[in-house]
């Protein structure tokens, strides 16, 4: 196991009821987003009115895509108090900056392994 984090226990036990609340707050507006997918619409003719309930349709599906993907960040952070891992890179197991987890208490990688992962990301979206 790698050190320690710097950061002080009080720091993190803020950060993790931060991250219990911001995970009740996207739980609610994925339900919301998912309730309002499920209300069903009328029929309607007009085709602009079809294409402007289409195109809010995928903005809604895009936003729910959204709050699940920082869903399981927030649910990945929150797994790392369990081991006393909370504030260490996933990756590097190095201490992330200060800055950094108070920019985002859901981080969980530090800026040089975020950086190369999202690099590797593009690259395997190219092909």
């Amino acid at each position: 196991m790698s050190e320690m984090s710097e950061m002080t226990p009080q720091k993190k036990e803020q950060n993790r009821q931060w991250l219990l609340k911001e995970r009740d707050d996207v739980q609610e507006k994925i339900y919301n987003l998912q309730h309002s997918l499920t209300e069903t619409a009328e029929n309607d003719p007009d085709p602009v009115d079809v294409a402007s309930k289409v195109e809010g349709r995928n903005n809604t599906m895009a936003e729910s895509n959204r709050q699940g993907n920082r869903l399981k960040q927030i649910n990945s952070a929150l797994s790392l108090f369990a081991d006393d891992e909370y504030g260490l890179c996933i990756t590097c197991l190095t201490d992330i900056p200060e800055k950094r987890m108070e920019f985002d208490p859901a981080t969980t990688q530090c800026v040089d392994c975020k950086t190369l992962s999202e690099s590797r990301g593009r690259q395997f979206a190219r092909g």
